[in-house]
């Protein structure tokens, strides 16, 4: 009797020494794991909250503390109190990635003109998104947001912009007619003088093929030249003849330069200014 009892108890000991030596592994393997995933929350350059299915914030990296305004306080608390988020025209209240994630259970793409409002009350351009954490079984369990703050990417854009209004409006002042082409010569832009002369509407201009209304005889030479240019890059000039709208041929003297960015051409400025008087008393002269 007594090795029958010794016998059970050797083997309780024996299965529970199992269950707590697996129990140690689970929370073992289970503290790396989340030691591996905050290592990762904190050094990625994007702000990253994390919330639970009632849409409270369970952790948030260093940069989504900082974009925020908020510290571990946050922690515990309704995301849409830590997450303030308008649109960026109207100021209205934008509905938050994270419900929507919680009401679709899907991924939700990056927002468009989403402004941060911040602890301080501070404006914050982002773009942000959701996507939904679920267990091994699949059932959703939390949610993942991740946000950028592009005040310099609106800044770059919005200077851009304004260089290309400035352009526009010297393009459509100067006398010449002015035109712009992709790295590999493709018109993208003629001025009103270009689109008068030729009588193309604004809707025709991008693609328009420019050898189209150059004199035959000055077709070959004006091909060769703009070739050499965009394999070399080098700086492009001819003089040849253009028909306007009405068939009648006028000389121009055409230029283009290329405009560089690290090195790489991205785009061609031209102009063609007219010298077709000049060129004909220049003739009657030689005559």
């Amino acid at each position: 009797m007594l090795l029958l009892v010794l016998t059970t108890a050797g083997g309780a000991y024996m299965v529970i020494r199992r269950e707590i030596i697996s129990r140690f592994q689970a929370e073992n393997h289970a503290h790396e794991q989340h030691e591996w995933c905050m290592t990762i929350l904190t050094s990625i350059g994007d702000a990253v909250i994390v919330t639970d299915t009632r849409g409270m914030v369970m952790l948030l990296n260093s940069v989504a503390g900082r974009l925020t305004g908020w510290g571990e306080d946050a922690v515990g608390k309704p995301l849409k109190d830590v997450f303030r988020i308008v649109n960026e025209s109207t100021r209205r209240a934008v509905e938050n990635p994270v419900d929507r994630v919680l009401r679709e259970g899907t991924i939700v793409g990056l927002a468009n003109h989403t402004v941060l409002i911040t602890k301080d009350g501070i404006d914050l351009p982002i773009d942000d998104s959701g996507a939904p954490i679920r267990d091994k079984e699949g059932e959703l369990t939390g949610v993942v947001l991740v946000f950028r703050d592009i005040t310099e990417r609106r800044a770059a854009e919005a200077a851009l912009a304004r260089s290309a209004r400035q352009f526009h409006l010297i393009a459509e002042t100067i006398s010449q007619m002015v035109w712009m082409a992709a790295p590999g010569g493709r018109i993208e832009y003629l001025n009103q003088r270009w689109l008068k002369y030729t009588g193309l509407s604004p809707e025709e201009a991008e693609g328009w093929e420019w050898q189209r209304i150059v004199h035959p005889d000055d077709l070959p030479g004006a091909l060769a030249k703009w070739t050499r240019a965009l394999e070399t890059g080098e700086p492009f000039a001819v003089d040849y003849r253009l028909r306007r709208a009405d068939g009648t041929y006028l000389w121009h003297l055409g230029q283009a330069l290329p405009l560089r960015e690290d090195g790489r051409i991205i785009k061609w400025f031209g102009t063609c200014t007219d010298f077709d008087q000049q060129r004909r008393t220049l003739d009657a002269l030689h005559e």
